[in-house]
């Protein structure tokens, strides 16, 4: 129950933050797909990501807005954000403490982090202002977390105009919550049906379409290979810089995807293998098998 009114709770502050409705962005796809631009378009739904990573922190938000806000505001300035963000982790740990908050892993300082300023903006469909901390395991009142003071663009990723700062806390999916992540992303095409055969020595599979009909192994000439069986086989591509597309699974496809190029398939030509097609709606055709490209 606990689990679920947390979940709650965050939904509806992500939600109010980017300015949408619970119920319908719950409908929407976690990422899109477009090639109409001639490019890997790829865009990750602001909240479904934030909603995998974070979780809203009521409690120590409350104190941020209603306590520490007020006691400050003088001292900085109203609606002067980043020195109020700047100054309110070491507010929280205790202004006289001998701890300090800290970075990645309790070392360093705390980060601030614009994902815009990150190669090509990322892949998230809103930019993401925020501020990481952590605290020592000695500041006992608080505990070791993955802190974030989060704020959000306005309107679209490229908004320099940010919300409110709110503040969220990893909810346990990754080491360090959203860092570092925001310029993933998977991408595979829907696949296709194919013959087999496997050879039993050195584990290898080959497509009879490419090898033909066999009694050895092409890779390590052993005859110990099983008859030809029926394999559904996808090709998968991920990245981590939001530019290049690598192999995730190392299936042998020939380059990174954004390396084929895009083509705009022409009226009644069809995909063929060697080149990234996509139709007039920027619906892309595997390179590889041409069948139909999906966002992961």
């Amino acid at each position: 129950m606990i689990i679920a009114q947390q979940k709650i709770a965050t939904r509806q502050k992500l939600a109010e933050m980017l300015e949408v409705d619970v119920q319908e962005v719950m409908k929407e796809p976690y990422a899109t797909l477009d090639f109409s631009g001639g490019y890997i378009d790829y865009t990750v739904n602001a909240f479904h990501f934030l909603d995998q990573y974070l979780d809203f922190e009521e409690e120590l938000d409350h104190r941020f807005h209603e306590v520490f806000m007020p006691a400050h505001e003088e001292v900085y300035g109203e609606g002067s954000w980043d020195d109020l963000i700047a100054a309110f982790p070491q507010w929280l740990i205790g202004p006289n403490s001998i701890h300090r908050a800290t970075g990645i892993y309790n070392d360093g300082d705390p980060m601030r982090i614009n994902t815009y300023d990150e190669e090509s903006g990322g892949n998230l469909s809103r930019t993401l202002q925020y501020t990481y901390f952590t605290v020592p395991d000695e500041v006992e009142h608080l505990g070791r977390e993955e802190y974030f003071l989060l704020q959000i663009s306005y309107g679209s990723a490229w908004s320099i105009n940010h919300t409110e700062p709110h503040v969220f806390v990893s909810n346990g999916n990754s080491d360090l919550g959203i860092l570092g992540l925001t310029t993933d992303g998977a991408i595979w095409c829907e696949g296709r049906e194919i013959e087999v055969q496997c050879c039993n020595k050195c584990g290898r599979k080959f497509d009879l379409q490419d090898i033909g009909q066999t009694e050895h192994c092409p890779a390590c000439g052993s005859t110990y290979v099983e008859h030809e069986r029926i394999e559904h086989r996808r090709h998968h591509w991920y990245t981590d810089d939001s530019v290049h597309w690598r192999d995730e699974y190392g299936e042998g496809v020939k380059n990174e995807l954004q390396e084929y190029g895009c083509e705009e398939l022409e009226e009644d030509q069809e995909p063929e293998p060697g080149k990234l097609f996509y139709d007039e709606d920027g619906n892309g055709f595997c390179p590889e098998c041409c069948m139909p490209l999906c966002a992961a």
